[in-house]
């Protein structure tokens, strides 16, 4: 895992590598981290990019995502884990899955450091 100023750039997700410092808007990066390691949905943007939902993505970008539509979706192509992305179903998949499987380590952590 490698970080900078206290934010992961590269770490592995389900034995595959997740490449956040190569997402097209860095101020993303806090809930596209929370989405793919914790099962947390993210905003109405990202979850329309996602979703492969081009018409709710272009409805809920800013300014700056309104740009980078196509890098988002180079990004999620090259950087990000490909079952995290491109159906309602598969990221509603996604959100139970990594959810479930943070939960899991949370609770093994508090019972270990209960013991």
């Amino acid at each position: 895992m490698r970080m900078r100023e206290g934010v992961i750039l590269h770490t592995t997700v389900n034995g595959l590598p997740v490449q956040y410092d190569n997402a097209p808007n860095p101020n993303m990066v806090p809930g596209l981290i929370r989405y793919i390691e914790a099962g947390v949905a993210p905003g109405s943007f990202i979850l329309g990019v996602l979703r492969n939902d081009l018409m709710e993505a272009c409805r809920q970008a800013d300014d700056i995502n309104q740009r980078l539509l196509f890098d988002w979706a180079l990004w999620l192509h090259n950087y990000a884990p490909p079952d995290c992305y491109g159906s309602r179903e598969k990221v509603g998949n996604w959100l139970a899955y990594q959810r479930d499987a943070y939960v899991a380590v949370v609770e093994s952590k508090h019972r270990a450091e209960g013991s």
